[in-house]
């Protein structure tokens, strides 16, 4: 490997000089050889960790008044001019650092719920999840997870539909994972609401 010849490790937006012939592949490399700046990508690399290594790479670029040649080299592609500046046998390992950005909360799995609401008591009550448990005098609720489904009887009582509605709401807001809540009318239900019943 030539003298001037660095390697560098972008962690988290920033520089970590390595000098290693070992990649991970989660990561991204900048191989810095003066004249030629070579951006190495592993194949399991993060969207943020790919764009810092490019921004980074061309940041060095514009300090030397853009003169070197800037490469991208993907990872199982890599040329032999890349390799021949390595500080022996390029080796790709599984794993890496984390990237910058946080991902999002998993979802949680839920086993899909229904509720039905007593008009005359005020109640609630969890009922097998059957077409059968449907009652037109009634107003229920589908408790999906992600999908959350109010279904209003066509007998039932103005109270039952603001109270199913009502639950609707609630559930949605006190949910970090933001469902869909949909209202249908008896008789007029899409197929999909009807995939979550035996």
């Amino acid at each position: 490997m030539p003298l001037l010849t660095k390697i560098f490790h972008v962690v988290k937006g920033e520089l970590h000089e390595e000098n290693t012939a070992e990649f991970f592949n989660g990561d991204v490399y900048i191989v810095d050889a003066g004249m030629q700046i070579y951006v190495w990508t592993g194949s399991k690399s993060t969207v943020d960790e790919r764009f810092a290594g490019a921004f980074i790479s061309k940041q060095m670029d514009l300090e030397r008044r853009d003169f070197p040649k800037l490469n991208h080299v993907d990872e199982g592609a890599e040329p032999p001019e890349f390799l021949a500046l390595l500080p022996g046998t390029l080796q790709i390992k599984e794993g890496g650092e984390s990237g910058m950005l946080v991902p999002p909360p998993e979802q949680p799995k839920q086993v899909p719920t229904l509720y039905r609401f007593d008009g005359e008591t005020g109640q609630t009550f969890e009922v097998p999840l059957k077409k059968s448990s449907l009652d037109g005098e009634d107003s229920f609720l589908l408790d999906a997870g992600m999908k959350i489904w109010v279904w209003r009887g066509s007998r039932s009582s103005i109270m039952e539909k603001f109270d199913a509605a009502k639950m609707g709401r609630e559930l949605d807001q006190s949910r970090a994972y933001a469902p869909d809540t949909e209202v249908v009318e008896e008789g007029s239900e899409p197929d999909k609401f009807w995939k979550y019943f035996d």
